[in-house]
């Protein structure tokens, strides 16, 4: 199994196995109504819907971390659309080959100030002919400090799939590019 750094991811993993019980998926109903309290506020619901992600649920620690509330808004990093289209093509091989996604994703938020966020994310199975859904908790790992004043920018260094019953694909993960951040990060 892809080794998680954070307790909380591990916590995260374990709740959710802990919910899938013999199925493929834990489902997007059992994961709503048996929240975990310590990771309910660091965890995101996105749905994919044809070639976008809405965000379904953000939890209280993303809205403070990010300053907004985007519940129901499609994701959209800058105009990246290579950025979409990684979470697309690894969300499609989740939910094709049942297995979670760990990466570790570096922010250049404020001047001088990066963070290093463990980031896992899982399949949730809906009702048939729903849109498929994914769950995503982030940890925060670790600061750093750089020498550029303006920086809003996001980098993932590393993507691996995490076995969780089932294998995993055997294609690797899609990392996304580099890309701007329109938002302002609270740290």
């Amino acid at each position: 199994m892809t080794e998680l750094r954070a307790d909380s991811s591990k916590t995260f993993v374990a709740h959710w196995l802990q919910l899938k019980k013999d199925k493929p998926f834990t489902s997007s109903a059992d994961f709503l109504d048996n929240p975990h309290p310590e990771l309910a506020p660091n965890c995101i619901i996105m749905e994919i819907v044809g070639t976008s992600i809405t965000l379904r649920l953000e939890g209280t620690d993303v809205v403070n971390r990010w300053g907004i509330d985007e519940t129901g808004k499609n994701v959209q990093f800058s105009n990246e659309p290579k950025v979409v289209h990684s979470l697309l093509r690894n969300g499609e091989s989740m939910h094709t080959q049942p297995c979670g996604l760990r990466s570790f994703m570096e922010l250049g938020v404020r001047p001088n100030l990066t963070l290093l966020m463990e980031v896992v994310i899982l399949p949730l199975a809906v009702e048939e002919k729903r849109p498929k859904r994914l769950v995503c908790h982030s940890a925060m790992l670790e600061r750093g400090f750089f020498n550029d004043s303006s920086a809003r920018w996001q980098r993932t260094h590393e993507c691996h799939w995490i076995d969780i019953g089932d294998g995993t694909p055997t294609n690797k993960p899609s990392i996304p590019p580099a890309t701007n951040i329109n938002r302002n990060m609270k740290d």
